[in-house]
């Protein structure tokens, strides 16, 4: 069950598209490194989560995807759901689905 939720996420992370500016109290999804899991999940990052699936989504070819930092962030993001940082901030799959939604409406 728990396997079934991350295979959701990275499907709705790999199929959509549109773009964002990233929140400016995090890094920028396009410079540094990936966040640690406890940073990625984090309550106050969420729309440095949504502006990274915006920006993963508005890639125009699966190369260029491959090729992201923001879709590299939203892979680490399914990678990190069952960790324990996850659930000691409250990220679920249900909080991933209802940011994805958010993503995709602008």
């Amino acid at each position: 069950m728990r396997y079934r939720t991350l295979i959701v996420f990275i499907l709705f992370v790999t199929g959509v598209t549109s773009c964002s500016k990233p929140d400016p109290e995090t890094s920028d999804t396009s410079n540094g490194p990936i966040a640690d899991c406890l940073t990625l999940t984090a309550p106050k990052n969420r729309e440095y989560r949504i502006a990274a699936e915006r920006e993963c989504l508005a890639q125009p070819s699966l190369d260029a995807r491959m090729k992201s930092k923001a879709c590299l962030v939203q892979q680490e993001l399914g990678r990190c759901m069952t960790t324990k940082e996850a659930q000691a901030n409250g990220y679920d799959a249900a909080q991933a689905l209802a940011e994805t939604a958010e993503a995709r409406r602008h």
